[in-house]
């Protein structure tokens, strides 16, 4: 697993954080711990439930929080920049990782109503774009933005066509964010969870599942110079 260059690792450069886009869902609060383990101070970010991280006996990977609304939604992201001016004294900003949306059974398209949609739009894909207008500006060359992405982005789902349309359009959009960055510039990524992660709740007789811990490693690997464009997470072998 790669090891950021970092004090906190046992190395001698700089501290080294991450922000988490997502940070109190399922998966996100996660990869906060995750990332931690593997040396990264965290900026995390979300909508809810951000109070949990003050405790910083409880989570010391945590370096300074971010309410969502300054990056996926409508407010100002003037506290954005603040923040990370903060950070930029102690830390060096080596990626974003995205974990926004979520999964969801419901209508069939036919009978999705437009406000549910304009929802789905907004959260799966919308506050994907604010997220990258307003963090991968404040990346240096070299830096990684990761999103997350499920199984439902390439393989049409019953009673899940929100997910499906949303998370191919997400795929497309990271692809056309490679395509559109300046050589050495910030390197844009995809992990694609291809099953339910394990330990949700919400999970209803998944045919299989994947560990948090294998997406958390895939993420990380993602996040390191040379990685590959699109990671897979629990994908068959051909």
């Amino acid at each position: 697993m790669p090891v950021p260059d970092d004090d906190s690792a046992g190395g001698t450069g700089p501290l080294t954080a991450v922000v988490v886009v997502g940070a109190t869902g399922f998966v996100g609060s996660r990869l906060v711990r995750h990332l931690g383990d593997a040396g990264f101070g965290v900026v995390v970010c979300g909508r809810t439930r951000l109070e949990r991280f003050a405790d910083r006996a409880a989570y010391p990977e945590v370096i300074a929080a971010l309410d969502a609304g300054a990056v996926t939604g409508e407010a100002s992201p003037h506290a954005v920049a603040v923040a990370l001016d903060d950070l930029a004294r102690t830390h060096r900003l080596v990626g974003v990782v995205a974990s926004i949306g979520g999964w969801s059974i419901a209508d069939r398209l036919e009978e999705v109503p437009a406000d549910t949609w304009a929802g789905f739009l907004d959260s799966h894909l919308t506050s994907h774009l604010r997220a990258v207008q307003r963090l991968a500006p404040r990346l240096p060359d070299g830096a990684a933005y990761v999103v997350l992405n499920g199984a439902a982005s390439h393989t049409p789902m019953a009673g899940s066509g929100p997910v499906s349309v949303t998370g191919a359009a997400l795929h497309m959009l990271v692809e056309v964010l490679r395509l559109e960055s300046a050589p050495g510039g910030v390197r844009y990524r995809e992990v694609v969870v291809e099953h339910a992660v394990a330990g949700d709740e919400r999970n209803v007789d998944p045919d299989r599942e994947v560990s948090a811990r294998a997406v958390g490693e895939a993420v990380v690997a993602a996040l390191a110079p040379g990685s590959e464009a699109v990671v897979r997470v629990g994908a068959t072998p051909a």
